[in-house]
């Protein structure tokens, strides 16, 4: 049960690190989208860099409808090698935009593919657990959602209008 645990910690932190990653590089291409840069350059890096950190973002938040759109889309994320050559493509364009930001980003995006492929090398099991943990989550977001809808439909028959 130790090594469960174990390994429930390292998926937990391991999904905060990409998120935080997706999300800086997310608001990072949004900020030079909003600079209004007349270099197409920028637009194109800055276009790919933002989707990419959508789709990162997209994967950790493990929601059942997305997580099998990119199951199946982008079933590359879910190889250890792919996803670290994917890492590193989101570090290049980052680094290719010349800032300090944008190898600050690069350094990030490159350790969290090394932390990512050792993850998903070290602990076979991750997947398994990975869906697991997003069972879980669904069923406490179904739950969650019946009853609130329960006390709005009981809220709602004895009100009068």
């Amino acid at each position: 049960a130790t090594e469960q645990e174990q390994l429930r910690g390292v998926i937990m932190f391991m999904r905060l690190i990409n998120l935080g990653v997706s999300i800086a590089l997310i608001v990072r291409s949004s900020l030079l989208f909003a600079m209004i840069s007349l270099d197409p350059k920028v637009w194109v890096l800055s276009a790919f860099s933002l989707f990419g950190g959508c789709l990162v973002c997209c994967l950790e938040t493990q929601l059942k409808a997305i997580r099998t759109f990119i199951a199946v889309d982008f079933g590359f994320l879910f190889d250890p090698t792919l996803r670290f050559f994917f890492y590193l493509l989101l570090a290049s364009v980052c680094l290719s935009l010349g800032d300090l930001f944008g190898l600050i980003m690069a350094g990030c995006l490159v350790a969290a593919a090394v932390y990512n492929t050792f993850v998903l090398c070290r602990y076979p099991a991750y997947r398994k657990l990975r869906d697991e943990l997003a069972k879980e989550e669904d069923e406490r977001i179904n739950k969650k959602i019946r009853t609130e809808v329960g006390k709005e439909a009981r809220r709602q028959m004895f009100t009068k209008s």
